[in-house]
């Protein structure tokens, strides 16, 4: 996690030096000493940047009243957002969409009840268009904050006879021919290291660092398999695909089934590994065209979504929650992993020993967690079919 916050703080250097390069802006301490007579006066905390309405109109060809101000918002994240009536509105997750509740600086602000936030991030991604932009300084996204306070609505408790039976309801009309014991079924989960490295040489222009790190699978009978890169780079990334892309066509040829099921925990697995079969002509035209037809993609969180109330559906929450499994390795959760990987790749780099991603110990960790991802979508869904 430090890299993150290494990343982080980084980025949002740039990003003011950039600002107060080309406008020749000056720091004040406090957001009360904010003067739209000089529109050159900002206010900065951390990751949050006030910006006299003048400012903001150079930069963005707006229109605002330049005596009000705008708070932008700096994130080291890329930035999903949608075109509502002409203006590209961010998509935030529950989290952060409560975080931004408890900034101090909104308050402050002369504004009506809804006001919307600059948000300035590392890219973005079209969500209706999937186009990407990859200058964090060119686009005009915004974050629409309501001071009012967020409504919960609170679900219906459900007995344990009721969520497995609606469970095994929805999984019959989601999968009619699935059937868990069989040995049809693949239990599915990648590791994946998006592009949260950047060394920033090409600022504000992002690079896209993104390389599938290990491929992991677990079957009924207990046999776990993973495919696991020795270094971060495309000739590591083809070689776990192509094992990969032969596993899975041994399978297919062996299973008399219509069908294989892939079990995975939410969309990114299946968007993951067909995003990265992309970058590779001849794996991506055998995958199509041998595997794909066969295959069934299971997501076992919009199942579980559909089927059970709870506050969270994380993987790790539901199998506490569910099965009252703890994780037992230092790794805790994905954006760990990347980042531990990352950590070991710079290392491997930075040195004149011959040495491979599996030469740490974190590395085997992250393995370990792979491990039981997989194992758990196999015992949530046992638990939920009993």
């Amino acid at each position: 996690m430090n890299l993150i916050i290494e990343q982080s703080k980084r980025f949002s250097h740039l990003v003011l030096n950039h600002l107060k390069t080309q406008y020749n802006l000056k720091i004040v301490k406090n957001i009360t000493n904010l003067d739209h007579t000089k529109p050159e006066l900002i206010y900065v905390n951390c990751n949050r940047i006030v910006l006299n309405n003048k400012i903001v109109n150079m930069h963005y060809r707006t229109q605002f009243d330049e005596k009000n101000y705008t708070l932008m918002l700096l994130f080291y994240k890329n930035i999903h957002f949608k075109n509502k009536n002409g203006i590209n509105v961010c998509c935030f997750d529950k989290r952060t969409k409560q975080s931004l509740e408890k900034i101090k600086e909104i308050g402050k602000l002369n504004t009506t009840d809804t006001t919307d936030i600059l948000v300035l991030g590392r890219k973005y991604i079209n969500r209706q268009t999937k186009e990407t932009n990859y200058n964090s300084m060119d686009m005009y996204c915004v974050y629409p904050y309501k001071k009012t306070p967020l409504q919960l609505k609170l679900k219906k408790e459900t007995t344990e006879n009721e969520k497995t039976s609606l469970f095994a309801h929805n999984l019959k009309n989601m999968a009619p021919d699935f059937d868990i014991k069989k040995n049809n079924v693949m239990y599915f989960d990648v590791e994946y290291i998006n592009d949260i490295y950047d060394d920033f040489k090409t600022f504000p222009i992002s690079k896209d660092t993104s390389l599938l790190f290990m491929i992991g699978f677990y079957d009924n009978y207990d046999n776990y398999t993973n495919y696991t890169v020795s270094r971060l780079n495309n000739v590591c990334e083809f070689e776990i695909l192509e094992k990969f892309l032969n596993t899975l066509y041994n399978k297919i040829e062996v299973t008399p089934e219509k069908k294989i099921f892939i079990v995975h925990w939410t969309n990114a697995d299946k968007s993951i590994i067909e995003k990265a079969l992309q970058k590779y002509k001849n794996l991506n035209q055998f995958y199509n065209k041998y595997c794909k037809p066969r295959l069934e993609y299971l997501d076992l969180h919009k199942l579980t979504k559909m089927s059970i109330s709870s506050d969270s559906y994380s993987l790790k929450y539901i199998s506490k929650q569910l099965l009252n499994i703890d994780y037992t390795t230092d790794c805790k959760n994905g954006l760990e992993a990347m980042c531990s990987i990352i950590q070991n790749e710079k290392l491997i780099s930075s040195t004149k020993e011959t040495l491979t991603l599996m030469s740490f110990d974190s590395t085997k960790d992250v393995i370990q967690y792979n491990k039981l991802d997989t194992q758990l979508l196999y015992y949530i869904l046992k638990h939920l079919l009993k």
